[in-house]
């Protein structure tokens, strides 16, 4: 699972702050 090339690993690793500031929403429902 991948979005915008970012791997889910990072997305979970602490990436979520980065994931906001990039305007994606952190709750992939």
């Amino acid at each position: 699972v991948q979005a915008s090339g970012l791997p889910l690993e990072e997305h979970m690793q602490g990436g979520i702050i980065g994931w906001k500031q990039a305007g994606f929403p952190t709750e992939r429902g």
